[in-house]
């Protein structure tokens, strides 16, 4: 590309601002012209048939597809409500495999934390998030809140 073929590009491009639908960024269909009133130089594209619409291609979107854990253990997800301060219902029965889910319709956060040490924990949950935990384990599973100590529940596995 010669100088004068690059200034013409870069001169189409300022030209091009105010009017991309008339505009042409190949130096080679750009005629330069000078302006009647300033004694610049001004470039004007020449039009093109161009059809009206243009080919965008369609968003795709992953396909909807259940847990692993649930797809493993066939159990309908469980849920366990964070409100008033208290963990509702405060025990609950399951099977083994089965989804715990945890929602805090609370406006204050709290946590779900395993009374053992390596067992289960959320993060903070703020209001109408959650935290899920699949037990895979039969046993007695207590927790509670760490910011709240006083709240407290059970979940048993069979």
């Amino acid at each position: 590309m010669t100088i004068r073929q690059s200034l013409q590009l870069m001169l189409t491009m300022l030209a091009c601002a105010g009017a991309l639908s008339s505009c042409s960024l190949n130096p080679s269909t750009t005629t330069p012209q000078p302006s009647a009133n300033t004694g610049s130089t001004t470039v004007k594209a020449k039009k093109h048939n161009v059809p009206n619409k243009t080919s965008v291609a369609k968003p795709t979107f992953p396909k909807i597809v259940p847990s692993p854990a649930s797809v493993k253990t066939g159990l309908k997800t469980q849920t366990i409500l964070i409100s008033k301060n208290t963990f509702s219902p405060a025990t609950m029965t399951v099977k083994a495999g089965a989804i715990v889910q945890w929602l805090n319709k609370d406006s204050a956060s709290h946590t779900v934390t395993s009374d053992t040490e390596n067992g289960f924990k959320s993060s903070r949950l703020m209001k109408g998030q959650t935290y899920t935990h699949v037990f895979a384990d039969v046993g007695t599973f207590k927790y509670h809140c760490l910011i709240h100590p006083n709240m407290t529940g059970t979940v048993t596995v069979k």
